[in-house]
Order: C-alpha cells, then sequence, then structure tokens
C-alpha cells in the first residue's frame, strides 16, 4: 500500500475513535448525580418517609412455620412485627421503645 493511503487509513480510525469516545463520554459524565441533587434526594426521602403511614413491607417467612415477620413504614420509624397465620395473630417482633 502505499504510505499515503495507510496515513489516511490511520487519520480515520483515530477520528473514529474520538468521535466514539466524544459520544460516550458525555452519558456517562451526565449519569453522576452532583451533591446538591443528592442532598435534595434526601430530603425528598425524609419529607415522603414522614408522610407515609403503616406501609408495609415484605413478608419474610421463618423456617417451616406457619409464622412470618414483615417490616411496617410508620411515620419515618420502622416497626417489625411477627404473624402467626393459624391464629392470625400479629406481635411486635421485639421490644421497640428505643
Amino acid at each position: 500500500m502505499k504510505k499515503k493511503t495507510l496515513q489516511l487509513i490511520w487519520l480515520m480510525i483515530w477520528i473514529a475513535a474520538i468521535v466514539l469516545v466524544q459520544l460516550l463520554m458525555p452519558a456517562h459524565v451526565a449519569a453522576q448525580g452532583s451533591a446538591p441533587d443528592y442532598e435534595r434526594a434526601r430530603k425528598l426521602k425524609a419529607r415522603y418517609e414522614s408522610a407515609a403511614i403503616d406501609i408495609a413491607g415484605a413478608a419474610t417467612w421463618i423456617g417451616n412455620t406457619n409464622r412470618f415477620w414483615y417490616r411496617k413504614l410508620s411515620k419515618g420509624m420502622n416497626e417489625f412485627f411477627i404473624f402467626d397465620t393459624q391464629t392470625l395473630q400479629k406481635q411486635p417482633a421485639f421490644d421497640q421503645t428505643n
């Protein structure tokens, strides 16, 4: 191949690489939130959690028993309960007065 043809091929490869980097870089950079974004998210989370009343989480069965435990979000605090499906009784999982 002629020297000029090889130079043109390398130039095209470099241009393609630069364009590819330029296309991919902004997507990665834009995905990263700034410190004010994270602070707003924390405040919004706190506001919604304090407004949420009696939101039950997913149930987790306790071994091969007829009981399961779950977390309930109430006024920004987590409460944990055990529910017995045989007796239909609910009770606190532990002392949560702290």
